[in-house]
């Protein structure tokens, strides 16, 4: 499991409207439902954190088993993203290094926002070709959002 401790000071405050507006876009790349989570409470864990989240969240309970979470700890400046086991199993571990490297490019730039855009973009294209979204996609109970832990 990936896990950063970044380098810049983590804003408490992120431009949900953009982060939503950035899952609803990628639910018209691919079938994977993904998902942010921001943690509001310290935690030390951001990483089990993040497991917690995915199960609370029920993402392990997509039929194609494919859910991606973006769990952010903006008091403990940690990131982790959490790919089900169709993710890692088409993707590999490429998957979440290659994602998490598009982002910090923004966190150094202190771009929080635009990093987890990226970060959601990114993963969006690199899951494409594995799980193509339905025409037109089909919102439901595990599409993708933004949620506070």
């Amino acid at each position: 499991m990936f896990q950063k401790l970044l380098s810049a000071l983590f804003p408490p405050s992120i431009d949900r409207a953009r982060i939503q507006t950035a899952c609803a876009r990628a639910q018209h790349q691919t079938s994977s439902p993904i998902h942010v989570e921001i943690a509001t409470q310290p935690v030390s864990d951001a990483l089990a954190e993040a497991e917690h989240a995915f199960r609370r969240l029920a993402l392990h309970r997509t039929p194609q088993r494919n859910a991606v979470l973006f769990f952010l700890a903006p008091q403990a400046r940690r990131f982790a993203i959490l790919g089900d086991c169709a993710v890692l199993e088409h993707c590999g571990e490429a998957f979440r290094r290659e994602v998490a490297e598009s982002m910090k490019q923004c966190f150094r730039k202190r771009d929080f926002t635009g990093g987890l855009e990226r970060g959601i973009a990114q993963a969006a294209a690199l899951l494409e070709p594995h799980f193509p979204a339905p025409n037109p996609p089909a919102p439901g109970p595990l599409s993708s959002g933004l949620s506070p832990a």
